[in-house]
């Protein structure tokens, strides 16, 4: 992933199980540090990093 002042994200773990989809959700926010992130997803859960 490249630097970028801000990422957008349309459902990037739509296909993937629960487990998965948190282990890419630590390495998004240690990669994303800094930086301004939309995740866009349906799976009405609210990931487990969420600010605010």
């Amino acid at each position: 992933m490249r630097q970028a002042a801000l990422h957008i994200l349309d459902e990037p773990t739509a296909a993937l199980d629960t487990q998965a989809e948190h282990e890419i959700f630590e390495q998004f926010v240690d990669l994303t540090a800094g930086c301004t992130s939309l995740l866009i997803g349906v799976r009405g859960e609210r990931p487990p990093f969420q600010h605010g």
